[in-house]
């Protein structure tokens, strides 16, 4: 088996390949998910929390792609670590704005949740904003339950609006007066990738009870790209029981995975759970192991998570045999 591997082959070598590239992220709190299938591309997410240590790495890996146009972009929901890339209304969180990918990819269409009548005045502000932007440069959007891409289908959960419960824990937080601000979170949205009964679950920033309502929904999956970027509130272990991930991915930081609240002990820690159900060898963190790729390409073989210092094989039941002669 190859240990070592590039993430970007050339451009005639990856005509057919079915690959999710997260990509490494240097400050916390970012998301920026590209998908490839039969030589088109999808993005899922376009934000960064430091667009001065992530702009030029994204840039120069879409150029290694050859990207020109996206199919569709997905917006989980919309903070900006996850749209300012897109809404030229976001800034970092230096300030900066550059919606270079919105202003620099053609974009077939911007799929996302309609919150022109959230209960939040800055979720409703953030969504008539860049609904806005869209209009006037003409990109089609709106909502979609389920699309495809070549060979991957998608299909989208936790539709449903905040629950009273989450309201009450959001409106008692912000009383307290602290400074954790989850608003735009209570509307995520959930997407699974599927191809071949492989499946990988993108969890945004799915918090609270919706995690564990939503995963129970989702069921079992190979790949976990960890919601709320291994958050304290991103993973519980019931969420985990009900997902039974094979490899989980943290779109984040060692720092961010430490992170635990004051009134908390250890096992509140994201890390600590994931290690602890998976293993450290099968936890990708986007900021320490750099860009991750899941490789669908050869689902006959199973499928290969991998950054360009290890590598970590999922294959099904019947696959084990084909699998040991994999390259």
């Amino acid at each position: 088996m190859v240990l070592f591997r590039s993430t970007v082959r050339d451009s005639a070598a990856r005509q057919l390949e079915d690959r999710v590239y997260v990509l490494s992220r240097s400050g916390k709190n970012s998301n920026f998910v590209v998908v490839e299938s039969n030589g088109k591309f999808g993005l899922i997410d376009a934000g960064s929390a430091n667009f001065s240590k992530d702009f030029e790495l994204d840039k120069t890996f879409l150029k290694a792609l050859g990207i020109k146009r996206f199919e569709w972009v997905f917006l989980s929901h919309l903070d900006g670590d996850h749209t300012n890339y897109i809404d030229e209304n976001i800034p970092d969180l230096q300030g900066e704005r550059n919606a270079w990918v919105l202003n620099q990819y053609e974009i077939g269409r911007v799929i996302l949740k309609d919150q022109g009548r959230s209960y939040g005045v800055n979720v409703k502000n953030t969504y008539l904003n860049l609904v806005s932007t869209l209009n006037s440069k003409g990109i089609p959007h709106g909502f979609e339950e389920s699309f495809r891409l070549g060979d991957f289908a998608f299909q989208v959960y936790n539709q449903d609006p905040p629950s009273e419960n989450e309201l009450n824990i959001y409106k008692k937080q912000m009383a307290s007066g602290q400074s954790i601000t989850i608003d735009q979170n209570l509307e995520s949205l959930g997407l699974v990738a599927e191809k071949d009964g492989y499946k990988m679950y993108f969890a945004g920033d799915v918090i609270l009870w919706d995690e564990v309502k939503t995963s129970k929904e989702v069921g079992a999956v190979d790949v976990l790209l960890v919601g709320h970027h291994g958050n304290v509130d991103g993973y519980s272990q019931e969420g985990l029981s009900y997902l039974q991930p094979e490899v989980a991915i943290v779109s984040g930081s060692q720092e961010e995975l430490n992170r635990k609240v004051t009134y908390q002990d250890e096992t509140f820690i994201v890390k600590n759970r994931l290690f602890r159900y998976l293993g450290s060898s099968d936890v990708y963190i986007s900021g320490i192991d750099g860009t991750t790729t899941v490789d669908f390409t050869r689902t006959e073989k199973g499928i290969q998570v991998f950054t360009n210092q290890r590598i970590s094989n999922i294959v099904h039941g019947d696959n084990q045999d084909a699998a040991s002669s994999q390259e």
